[in-house]
């Protein structure tokens, strides 16, 4: 059981765990060091797809970001080349 508390959050979340597991080449353990090493090697089985914590806001705000660029290109191309410059200007003080 206390196994399972210590790597509940380690195996399951986005982390890297490391297993260190201990046997002894004493007849009288054999049980107890067949154990760990299978606990082990199905803890090194485990297979997680991590994902980015990531706030939605700030995900929001890059999505609105991308989408000004595309449109500033898209005007400065309606505009020409003439007014391009100064139109250039004013959007990289803001």
């Amino acid at each position: 059981m206390l196994s399972f508390v210590l790597t509940q959050d380690s195996l399951g979340g986005n982390s890297k765990t490391l297993m260190i597991c201990c046997v002894s080449p004493a007849a009288i353990n054999y049980n107890e060091s067949m154990n760990a090493l299978r606990y082990a090697n199905r803890a090194r089985n485990i297979k997680n797809k991590p994902i980015i914590n990531r706030d939605p806001t700030l995900v929001m705000i890059d999505q609105m970001r991308s989408t000004l660029k595309v449109l500033v290109v898209k005007l400065l191309f309606l505009i020409g080349s003439a007014n391009a410059k100064r139109i250039l200007y004013v959007i990289h003080l803001t």
